[in-house]
């Protein structure tokens, strides 16, 4: 299993948002590999905390905005979690600019 993979299995079994956030947010920002960058995108559809899935995307806007349209995709699917209108405006607004 490759290492993004563990941490993100391990996140999995965490119970607090913000604890995840600060995980996925520091893998973040030690990849640049597009599957590692999808994998924590994929990863905010276990959280509930609006607050820390819009954290988690402002953290991958600025790879995801130079990345390919695949990695655009995941990040718009992510948003899609967010029912708050404020924090998922502020997270597509992150990559449209």
């Amino acid at each position: 299993m490759p290492p993004t993979a563990k941490i993100l299995e391990a996140c999995g079994e965490m119970d607090s948002d913000h604890y995840k956030t600060v995980v996925l947010q520091e893998t973040l920002s030690s990849s640049h590999l597009k599957n590692s960058i999808i994998q924590v995108l994929d990863a905010t559809s276990h959280m509930d905390s609006d607050h820390y899935i819009t954290e988690v995307l402002l953290s991958a806007a600025p790879k995801v905005k130079n990345g390919n349209v695949e990695l655009k995709n995941a990040y718009r699917a992510a948003v899609k979690n967010i029912s708050s209108e404020t924090y998922y405006g502020r997270a597509l607004k992150a990559i449209e600019e």
